[in-house]
């Protein structure tokens, strides 16, 4: 093994990371004890690679390189070299491939020989590394063990670390590989289970793929699933199919909306309030009183990096004038709010800072900057691991130069809702036992979607009135309304069954009203007494 100079990177304080791997989940704490090669201010103009820190556990080796200003490491010229005594590897992230040399036989390797994962997904000035120690490539089995030399290089003739040589990094055998432990149970009952899918252009429609959507779905169990990719089938299609098609769904009745060219909504509660807003959905769901603002998106592709900022401009502007009441949904004060979906962030990262934190890109058209959450503290991102993984990522290909990403993400208003669950489910890094154990098979995350279910679930952290002396008041039962609406019988006052169009279709003066004869539909219902309004919107069914 030759080189010009060696300098010895060794993993520190292990002990105090007994039994716990580093986490591959766009923040940095966990290397805190790990130590730091730094090579900044050499680079002149060009890119310049400032800093490279190595740790290993029984079954991956991780990478944390940090660069002078904020690139897209997927589409970098960024070369990595990994020599043993008796292979090399030369892996270049911005092709998505790489080299392995061996006794002068040269093999191609792709991101699933090496297991590579990258984060974030979007541009960054740090990224995190992680790379199986075991390699299958071919017929063959490589294997990362005792010491390896290591450098990172931008191009031929750009900056590199180290400087001169390599790093001659020995894997200590201590830290073993614990990931999270996976639970894909609700902590309460009564929490709220969301789930974004992205089913890949209608594939959930295809027969080679029902029993893994079946088995899959009926896993997760949701009160709500937001599909993205459905183009070609309506919603009431979808809930036929996952109701008795696939006998996925429990209980016996369910709603379902669909907005855009391919954004469905299923739930469990009444769809009070839908809207197309620039290809994206906006849905109001009711529980128990409770409205829920949520917001279904799939955000455009790629490198269209203007498209997405002008959808979430126009998703950030209608938040702000519903707010106002300049919409036609009045978005009242402590309503909780969940954006979910395939947002495509694989470009500036910027654009996911813009939607959880109110920045309009476009003020001249689409006006002021407002803070999404009621807190002003900005939306929260659930960010789910990966089941049985220490990494979070959505979106899987074996056969696209780019590696497993996190495309999908699930925010919310943590002044009103608290995360408690939350994962993305990938059968491939299930174990058999939990496969199993769960009624789950290696390959259906595969079979289903080239994404990956996300789900979280959601406590109430308040309980949603315009009521201030008693909540128990102001909640209309049953609703939906088949026949007859009540409320609690010490409500003393009129109630008013208004439709869309604001016209008073009945009056009672009593705790029930009648709603025999009327069109189903979405109604207002106005409750006075003693000086005080509450409005609730309910469903009637004929």
């Amino acid at each position: 093994m030759k080189y010009y100079a060696v300098l010895i990177l060794s993993s520190v304080l292990l002990s105090s990371l007994s039994g716990q791997s580093i986490v591959l989940d766009e923040e940095f704490g966990d290397w805190s004890t790990v130590e730091v090669l730094e090579d900044s201010g050499d680079n002149g103009n060009d890119l310049g690679l400032e800093s490279l820190s190595i740790i290993n556990d029984q079954s991956y080796i991780y990478l944390k390189v940090e660069f002078d200003r904020e690139i897209n490491l997927q589409s970098e010229n960024i070369n990595l070299n990994i020599e043993t005594q008796s292979f090399r590897l030369q892996y270049n992230f911005g092709d998505g491939e790489g080299r392995l040399f061996r006794s002068g036989i040269v093999s191609q390797v792709n991101h699933p020989d090496i297991s590579l994962m990258t984060s974030p997904t979007v541009t960054s000035t740090v990224f995190e590394l992680r790379l199986s120690r075991r390699w299958n490539i071919g017929s063959n089995v490589f294997n990362l063990e005792g010491s390896i030399d290591i450098d990172m290089r931008h191009g031929n003739n750009g900056d590199r670390i180290p400087n001169s040589g390599s790093i001659d990094y020995t894997f200590d055998e201590v830290l073993e590989f614990l990931p999270p432990a996976y639970n894909p149970e609700k902590i309460n009952d009564s929490d709220l289970r969301v789930c974004s899918y992205n089913v890949l252009r209608d594939q959930i429609f295809e027969s080679e793929s029902r029993s893994a959507y079946t088995r899959l779905l009926s896993h997760i169990n949701a009160d709500i699933y937001c599909f993205q990719e459905i183009y070609d089938h309506t919603s009431e299609q979808l809930l036929n199919r996952l109701f008795n098609v696939f006998g996925a769904l429990e209980g016996t009745e369910w709603y379902h909306s669909k907005r855009g060219s391919d954004l469905i909504v299923l739930s469990k509660y009444p769809i009070i309030f839908a809207r197309e807003i620039s290809g994206n959905g906006v849905f109001v769901l009711e529980k128990d009183g409770q409205e829920i603002v949520l917001i279904n998106i799939h955000l455009a592709c790629c490198e269209q990096d203007r498209n997405r900022e002008e959808e979430i401009d126009a998703l950030l502007r209608f938040l702000r004038e519903a707010r106002l009441g300049n919409e036609n949904y009045d978005l009242q004060e402590g309503t909780p709010i969940i954006i979910t979906g395939d947002t495509n962030f694989v470009g500036n990262a910027d654009q996911l800072e813009a939607l959880t934190k109110g920045n309009i890109f476009n003020n001249d058209f689409y006006g002021e900057d407002f803070q999404p959450d009621w807190d002003n503290d900005g939306l929260a991102d659930a960010k789910p691991l990966t089941a049985n993984t220490n990494v979070s990522y959505t979106w899987f290909s074996d056969f696209s130069r780019f590696s497993p990403g996190r495309l999908d993400f699930i925010f919310y208003t943590d002044s009103q809702i608290e995360r408690q669950n939350a994962f993305v489910l990938d059968t491939r890094a299930l174990s058999t036992q939990q496969l199993n154990d769960n009624n789950l098979e290696f390959l259906d995350s595969n079979l289903a979607s080239d994404h990956r279910p996300v789900i979280a679930d959601f406590k109430f952290l308040t309980t949603s009135t315009t009521d201030p002396n008693n909540a128990q008041y102001a909640l209309p039962y049953p609703n939906p309304s088949r026949g007859v609406i009540r409320v609690h019988n010490e409500f003393n006052g009129v109630l008013q069954l208004i439709n869309l169009s604001g016209q008073v279709v009945e009056t009672s003066y009593t705790t029930e009203l009648s709603t025999l004869g009327l069109a189903s539909g979405v109604y207002l219902l106005k409750m006075k007494s003693k000086g005080k309004e509450v409005h609730h919107r309910v469903v009637i069914h004929p």
